[in-house]
């Protein structure tokens, strides 16, 4: 017969086992450091973005006046604010004026014209629209040839580079269409006034370098033609010309 002494150490044993799988044992340093931890991650600084560029410049794209650097915080809003310069006239405010700190560097560019510009007719030689200073399309209207357009001189640049001419309604003309590109005829030609009807006999010499105005147009035979005069219809065809070097 078990005795009730050693009933008892058993419930004993077995209590102190149980108590010793659960117990944790917590290190005090262990637990301060990772308190610490804690709390440089929520301290830290907020993430700076990198710099909004502002630049002033002429249609060139000049320098005007010396650039604003505005620096901020990733995700927060900034602001810029077109400036008054003497002897210029501010003529695009760029779609980022406002906009957010992101991660890569932003330029923002202000356009002026210089105020000694002035105003004058020309007259078109070729079919125009009407760009922007992106040189995106406005709208579906056309201008067409021979029709007079006030634009200021001297020529402008817009934002590909292109050479184009700014309208008294602040848009833009391309400069082709106005004076014309000066190509080289590579083969003894005729002038045409449709694809089969020639405007006379008198045949256009190899290496003659003539202006022809504005994009190509397309015939009926679907050859390329170039305007080359006006306002009588004069076209020769596009492969008769030395073809430009990109």
């Amino acid at each position: 017969m078990v005795s009730k002494k050693t009933i008892f150490s058993s419930i004993i044993l077995a209590a102190m086992a149980l108590m010793s799988t659960n117990v944790k044992i917590v290190n005090a340093d262990s637990l301060q450091n990772n308190q610490e931890s804690k709390m440089a991650v929520s301290d830290q600084a907020p993430f700076v973005g990198p710099d909004v560029v502002v630049y002033y410049q002429d249609e060139q794209g000049n320098d005007i006046v010396p650039r604003d650097v505005i620096e901020g915080t990733a995700n927060n809003g900034y602001i810029t604010n077109a400036k008054e310069i003497p002897g210029y006239t501010m003529i695009s405010r760029p779609a980022n004026a406002t906009g957010i700190f992101g991660a890569v560097p932003q330029r923002v560019v202000y356009v002026y014209r210089s105020n000694d510009s002035h105003l004058v007719s020309m007259t078109l030689m070729h079919n125009a629209y009407i760009y922007d200073l992106n040189h995106q399309r406005i709208g579906k209207e056309m201008l067409p040839a021979f029709t007079k357009v006030n634009v200021y001189s001297p020529l402008v640049r817009l934002t590909d580079g292109s050479l184009a001419y700014q309208t008294d309604t602040n848009s833009y003309i391309m400069a082709g269409n106005v004076f014309g590109t000066l190509r080289t005829v590579k083969n003894d030609t005729y002038v045409y006034e449709t694809s089969s009807k020639k405007t006379s006999k008198r045949i256009v010499p190899a290496g003659k370098q003539i202006l022809t105005f504005g994009s190509r147009y397309r015939f009926y035979d679907c050859n390329g033609y170039y305007r080359v005069g006006g306002p009588k219809k004069q076209y020769i065809r596009v492969d008769n010309f030395v073809k430009e070097v990109k």
